[in-house]
């Protein structure tokens, strides 16, 4: 019912503002930026012993405000292997998802999904595995955060303990999570999933006060890029498609499409079809080529 894995949602949603709710902490709040928060319609019910209302725990949660007033947030599960996280960040001026988990690493960043793949060559690189304009786009990760609060049928205080203030929430379908924000500026800080029976079965947790110090290889976007050239073929029925497309990208970053992995496209570097693919290496232009055409 709740989005906690989800890298591609799309959220089109309405303003709707709740009369006198908002209440004098408010003004302590600091300053968000202009347009960068989403409002969700209907908004739950919220228990008046809360000090804010839907709105404004919306745009103090909006991604475009915290990534201006904390340098990244890591999302981890307290429950489990807390070493297995996923960062929200910028890199420069584009923000940056990024998922290290058991083993794995893999993204979203400038238009791209990425991951870390070993290639031909026996080397461990980035791969970009597709393109879209959303990737990487803070309309797109600020969707994925806010999945993590979800849309709520009712908002009620549990209570306000230290720097917390602990918010039972309630969906559809008889769900309930206890949510904990930040007492002063009222970003999620942790989220309890409760079972039917009222036992903690995960515990998530967000931190704001630092950034990930391991992931160099974005930064070879700093640097000059190469072209790729690729060339998409495809056949309905007899008559033969063809589809063409230009990417810049990191000098040592590889473009291998999703399509290739699964099958539905063989790849090849050359016109001619000929030979299985071999990455062309680092620091070189090249064109790829895509067929459906098996065989």
């Amino acid at each position: 019912m709740k989005q906690t894995i989800a890298i591609l949602i799309t959220v089109l949603l309405v303003l709707s503002l709740q009369i006198g709710c908002v209440s004098a902490f408010a003004a302590e709040l600091p300053g968000a930026a202009p347009d960068a928060f989403v409002v969700r319609d209907p908004a739950p019910e919220m228990d008046p012993a809360l000090t804010f209302d839907w709105e404004l725990l919306l745009k103090q949660n909006d991604l475009k405000n915290i990534l201006s007033w904390f340098p990244a947030v890591k999302i981890y599960s307290k429950s489990f292997d807390m070493d297995n996280c996923t960062w929200l960040f910028r890199h420069g001026e584009n923000p940056v998802m990024l998922t290290d988990a058991y083993g794995s690493v893999y993204g979203q960043f400038r238009g791209c999904y990425f991951e870390l793949a070993e290639s031909t060559d026996g080397v461990v690189r980035p791969q970009i595995n597709g393109l879209a304009d959303a990737a990487g786009s803070l309309e797109n990760l600020n969707s994925f955060f806010l999945g993590y609060i979800g849309e709520p049928v009712r908002m009620q205080l549990d209570r306000i303990e230290g720097d917390l203030i602990w918010a039972d929430a309630y969906y559809l379908g008889g769900y309930r999570e206890k949510i904990a924000f930040d007492r002063g500026i009222l970003v999620i800080r942790e989220i309890m999933g409760i079972s039917d029976t009222g036992e903690v079965v995960n515990v998530t947790a967000f931190d704001y006060d630092k950034l990930p110090t391991k992931y160099a290889f974005l930064d070879s976007w700093d640097d000059v890029l190469r072209r790729v050239d690729v060339l998409w073929e495809s056949y309905s029925g007899m008559e033969r498609q063809l589809r063409s497309e230009t990417l810049w990208i990191p000098m040592d970053w590889e473009y291998y499409p999703v399509e290739c992995r699964w099958g539905e496209v063989t790849p090849y570097t050359n016109d001619r079809y000929i030979g299985p693919y071999q990455y062309p290496g680092d620091g070189v232009n090249y064109s790829l080529y895509l067929t459906t055409a098996k065989g």
